[in-house]
């Protein structure tokens, strides 16, 4: 290790928030290139990469939304519903961690099925390793990542509704605007999503075992959460 940065190693600590660590990267990573050859010095460029909006989203990339990731420079692929399609991934390409709505995880080298017992033991680990307790870890990835409130609605319907149908609908009706924040993509991949400009989303998709239209949000707050439910279940009822 280079001499400079002993001080800093000494001072690391397994509590120390992601961004923290990240920045402790940075600084390891950069303890060997020649200063004539930074442009932007990388601490700099990774303060760049961690400020966020008063409300917590990050301004270079938020998790929440649509856009490949780039906080960590690693890419998440959405796969429709269904652990099986996750599965395929998995088998098929260098996956760290796999996961779905229900809790059903998986990592790389283990089986590619979702392991609860797995997933709660190493759970279990993480909050040994950093001497805190569950909600404390959770409270540490809000103020990291930004805060996120999540919530589904389920609509009962008379009958099955077509799939291929009701997304094509939905396509050619897509507004402008949910919620009163502009709608900046549309995808069909199961069902039909909404990415706004807030970095929330909105999920209309029929269930594929009964009749039942599901309704789901993501924003930063429970209040934009109940918002864009409210305008899904209007869309869907009008579908």
């Amino acid at each position: 290790m280079p001499p400079q940065l002993s001080a800093v190693a000494t001072q690391l600590s397994p509590a120390l928030a992601g961004g923290e660590v990240r920045i402790q990267v940075v600084l390891s990573n950069t303890g060997s290139v020649p200063a004539n050859g930074i442009v932007l010095n990388p601490k700099d460029w990774a303060d760049i990469e961690l400020t966020k909006t008063d409300e917590g989203a990050y301004l270079f990339a938020n998790p929440q939304n649509g856009s490949d990731p780039r906080l960590w420079r690693l890419p998440v692929v959405e796969t429709p519903v269904g652990f099986n399609h996750i599965s395929d991934l998995m088998v098929g390409d260098n996956v760290v961690m796999g996961g779905e709505e229900s809790g059903g995880m998986s990592i790389h080298g283990h089986i590619p099925e979702g392991d609860g017992v797995l997933m709660g033991l190493l759970l279990l680990e993480v909050m040994a390793e950093a001497h805190k307790p569950l909600h404390v870890l959770v409270d540490d990835l809000l103020a990291t990542y930004g805060p996120a409130q999540y919530a589904r609605t389920d609509m009962k319907l008379r009958r099955p509704v077509a799939k291929a149908e009701l997304v094509r609908t939905l396509v050619d009706t897509a507004p402008d605007a949910v919620a009163g924040v502009a709608v900046e993509e549309v995808r069909t991949s199961d069902g039909i999503k909404y990415y706004l400009a807030d970095g929330s989303w909105l999920l209309i998709r029929p269930s594929g075992t009964e009749p039942v239209l599901r309704v789901y949000a993501e924003a930063p707050n429970d209040a934009r959460v109940a918002a864009l439910l409210k305008f899904g279940e209007a869309i869907a009822a009008e579908s």
